[in-house]
């Protein structure tokens, strides 16, 4: 388990690690409502609502469906495409010098 203080208040977040998967359950307290949500992370990725507990949090992390899958390729993929803005041409800039050379 690892605590440590926001830094855009004082309140505690706490992230446990769930083994056997690339997943993190982080607790916080919503601060509108002063409960305590649980959020299923990749990485530094937010990928769900807060659920009520930490429980239903780690099962749906658990649970593998296409939904899950696309959520983490389109992680993946922004993470790795990041880098890479403004060294490739976009699909239209390819497509207008296609067709400007025929």
């Amino acid at each position: 388990m690892n605590v440590e203080k926001s830094k855009k208040s004082e309140e505690l977040i706490e992230y446990n690690p769930l083994d056997g998967t690339p997943f993190t359950v982080a607790s916080m307290m919503d601060t509108d409502s002063d409960i305590v949500r649980h959020y299923v992370l990749f990485g530094k990725y937010r990928l769900t609502e807060g659920f009520e507990t930490a429980e239903e949090a780690k099962a749906d992390a658990e649970s593998m469906t296409w939904n899950r899958i696309m959520e983490v390729m389109s992680v993946v993929l922004e993470t790795f495409m990041k880098p890479l803005e403004g060294l490739l041409p976009n699909v239209s800039e390819v497509e207008l010098n296609k067709n400007k050379d025929e």
